[in-house]
């Protein structure tokens, strides 16, 4: 099955102060560095935002309105599956703009279609397995479990692949998976690229 890639846009960015999908490195908005990167592995990329976002809604990309009832990055994956039901994707939030197409090929490469889900472990040698949701690449069964999730009101994607048959693998770069939540960690981001 063909793999798309699905960038989370659509969060509330409260840690932030403002809307993530506006902002910028480089000149470019975090997204679009995003999508280049996949762009670059040959996915087709479709960005999951609010009706609000008019920078996501205009950028030119294949775009899907966050519509479900589900809440947090949740929201935007269950979108994604009512408009694609037997779509398989790789999934990525707006904020990882450290992630680079080095990682993302070995996460693709490594993926296990008869799984339900194909993610990163970020945990240190000797220490008790940390999987992480994101990047991830989540199967269409994935996505009938994540229904029974929103319906008992369970909008935790990692406590979904705790519980589920993911593949889960060593993450050789962990350091590219950092969340740029705050401004603190915007500043060190524009710094370090300067």
């Amino acid at each position: 099955m063909e793999l798309k890639a699905l960038i989370l846009c659509g969060g509330k960015s409260s840690r932030m102060g403002i809307d993530k999908s506006t902002l910028l490195i480089n000149g470019i908005p975090f997204f679009e560095k995003i999508a280049r990167e996949l762009d670059y592995l040959g996915l087709p990329v479709v960005l999951s935002c609010r009706v609000d976002q008019k920078e996501v809604v205009n950028s030119g990309r294949n775009y899907l309105l966050d519509n479900s009832k589900a809440e947090g990055p949740m929201k935007g994956m269950h979108s994604a599956n009512l408009c694609h039901p037997e779509q398989a994707w790789l999934v990525l939030t707006v904020d990882m703009v450290k992630v680079d197409f080095r990682l993302l090929s070995l996460l693709i490469q490594n993926r296990k279609p008869n799984a339900k889900a194909t993610v990163f472990d970020i945990s240190k040698p000797n220490e008790k397995s940390f999987p992480i949701p994101f990047p991830g690449i989540y199967e269409p069964t994935f996505f009938t479990d994540m229904k029974k999730s929103i319906d008992n009101g369970q909008f935790s994607i990692r406590q979904m692949i705790l519980q589920s048959d993911a593949k889960i693998i060593s993450c050789p770069y962990p350091e590219t998976l950092k969340n740029i939540n705050t401004p603190e960690d915007l500043e060190c981001l524009l710094e370090k690229k300067s």
